[in-house]
């Protein structure tokens, strides 16, 4: 989109600068001028007169006194309405500003049809901070003149400055209906502005016009292929640049453009070829050797991500000339989309490579509460504290904590361990996050429902009575342990020590959690103490789920959950604010 502010910034810059050019060139060298200055003041109704004395200061260097000359002559003759608006011209070419706008107002009220007065006040009141006034001036002046696209463009210019978009689309349709010839620059820009809006069908149809007038343009055939891109249709994208390549194929720049879509489409192997063809002109280079580097780190896992959400993205709307994120909705789906992928990958890193990696996750589990099982046995004189069975007992204190600390544990190197998958342009640190954290809560669920399988096959009364208290608490672990693993994901990328001091109060936490004890059997104190840990109310809550005698009155659902979403929150917000920072140390 750099072309259209260089475009409509060139409109905007000193608009009548060539006034002051073209009279300096009319000067008579031959006549002083104090000869000048006498047929001025034996005509001073003359136009032409006031015209060559200002010219002739001008070519003197005298630019200012020239001004000066007619704001004097307009002072003098104020119902003159081409002195007021020639002493407004030169005085906007001087940056005198706020002066211009004095003769200038003067020039539109006694003139009210020239467009060109309500332009040169637009000029001068932008550059005095008065946007507000100088977009109606702008507006008015195309209105006055819709055969000139420089007016169109430049009332474009001051409608964006203020964020008014689809005013401004609104004026270049209108120059491009009413204008005989309207050039390649109106349809372009107006091409550029629609695709802000997320038009991107509409915004080809304009560069498309562009470049019918212009075919050789190769910044329109860059914007081109920035559209195709958005609208999902790779291959016409690369074409397009390689035809802008083509005229320039020296343009380095270009080429980098085309890896990044070659890797957007999910073709790696021509996405290094291009770069190789880089390093090849600059050995040295180290984007282009980072670039590289990251097509190789990806590997088999990393293409086939690309690849499948490529895929998905073409097949959203095949042949249709509609951009496949054009609502929130399609913007949430490709983002589920791109989870999706991330944790099928996760599954086949962790799981997929031996039988071991699918039986440690039962093992765990059963390992916990065998030993918990034998440890207490004999201390408690053989029953649990709560229900007939040691080992119901203990898997109910169990899989809050497990849940909540396996989350914690993955999300937290979820950027780490993902950094050359976070270098995909569709890929975010919140979907390899959101990607692990699913994984783990659909894991434990699993685990915990074969368990319940299990008990309730050895004729233990392992079936909740209260599906929701289950359900809810089960929520609050996992999100408790989201959230602060969503704040570790961001420390460990600055501080690979700061896992060892995590590591010791997660397993504080075991004996703080009230997993293979009874709060009741606590002194008043030290529980109370222990209520402000979130985890400590997950087991108890999932625990009055299973026993229906079990109310503890110590007990607060919502505070676990609120900590869960605070926490959530707050590195949310973290990995916002860093996330440029995070990107440069990947």
């Amino acid at each position: 989109m750099g072309h259209d502010k260089e475009t409509l910034s060139s409109v905007a810059a000193d608009p009548e600068r060539k006034t002051v050019q073209q009279s300096s060139g009319n000067s008579l060298d031959t006549v002083s001028l104090a000869a000048l200055k006498r047929n001025l003041a034996l005509n001073p109704s003359d136009h032409a007169a006031h015209h060559h004395y200002a010219a002739a200061l001008a070519e003197a260097g005298r630019q200012n006194d020239g001004a000066n000359h007619y704001a004097h002559a307009s002072d003098t003759r104020q119902d003159d309405p081409w002195l007021a608006k020639m002493a407004g011209v030169w005085l906007n070419n001087l940056g005198r500003h706020q002066e211009a706008i004095h003769y200038l107002t003067r020039a539109t009220a006694l003139n009210p049809n020239d467009g060109e007065n309500y332009h040169q006040l637009a000029y001068a009141a932008e550059r005095s901070g008065q946007v507000d006034k100088a977009v109606v001036m702008a507006v008015r002046s195309f209105r006055l003149d819709p055969q000139n696209s420089a007016r169109a463009l430049y009332a474009v210019h001051i409608l964006l400055i203020l964020g008014r978009r689809k005013d401004a689309i609104q004026v270049l349709r209108s120059a491009i209906n009413t204008i005989m010839d309207p050039g390649p620059t109106l349809h372009r820009t107006l091409s550029g502005l629609i695709a802000q809006e997320g038009e991107f069908s509409l915004a080809l149809d304009e560069i498309n016009r562009a470049l019918a007038l212009d075919a050789n343009n190769n910044e329109y055939h860059v914007h081109r292929s920035s559209l195709l891109f958005e609208l999902g249709r790779y291959d016409e994208a690369v074409e397009a640049l390689d035809k802008a390549i083509d005229s320039d194929p020296n343009n380095a720049a270009l080429v980098r453009h085309k890896v990044s879509i070659l890797l957007e489409a999910g073709n790696i192997s021509q996405a290094m070829a291009a770069t190789a063809h880089l390093l090849q002109s600059s050995p040295d280079n180290k984007d282009y050797a980072d670039c590289m580097r990251h097509i190789l780190t990806l590997g088999e896992d990393g293409a086939e991500l690309y690849t499948d959400v490529a895929e998905r993205k073409r097949n959203a709307h095949p042949r249709e000339r509609q951009p496949y994120v054009t609502t929130l909705s399609d913007a949430a789906m490709l983002q589920i989309r791109v989870i999706w992928a991330l944790l099928l990958r996760e599954v086949r890193t962790r799981f997929g490579e031996s039988r071991f990696g699918y039986l440690w996750v039962l093992m765990e589990l059963i390992i916990h509460i065998g030993f918990l099982a034998v440890v207490f046995q004999f201390t408690m004189h053989g029953k649990p504290p709560i229900g007939d069975s040691f080992f119901f007992f203990y898997f109910t204190g169990l899989i809050p904590y497990l849940l909540f600390t396996h989350t914690v544990s993955h999300v937290s190197y979820a950027i780490l361990q993902n950094q050359p998958l976070l270098q995909l342009p569709m890929v975010t640190n919140i979907d390899a996050i959101l990607a692990r954290g699913i994984l783990e809560l659909i894991t434990e669920v699993l685990v915990m429902l074969l368990f319940i399988g299990g008990f309730i096959f050895f004729d233990v009364e392992a079936i909740p009575h209260n599906l929701g208290a289950a359900a809810g608490s089960i929520f609050a672990a996992w999100l408790c342990g989201l959230g602060i693993g969503v704040i570790n994901a961001v420390i460990n990328v600055y501080s690979h020590a700061y896992h060892h001091v995590f590591s010791a109060v997660t397993r504080l936490l075991y004996f703080c959690s009230g997993i293979f004890y009874v709060p009741a059997l606590m002194p008043e104190g030290v529980r109370d103490l222990f209520t402000w840990n979130p985890l400590f109310h997950c087991v108890d809550w999932f625990r009055t789920s299973f026993f229906y005698t079990y109310e503890p009155r110590w007990l607060d659902p919502s505070y676990p959950i609120i900590f869960g979403f605070v926490t959530l929150a707050l590195g949310l917000s973290l990995e916002a604010a860093l996330r440029k920072s995070l990107r440069q140390l990947q």
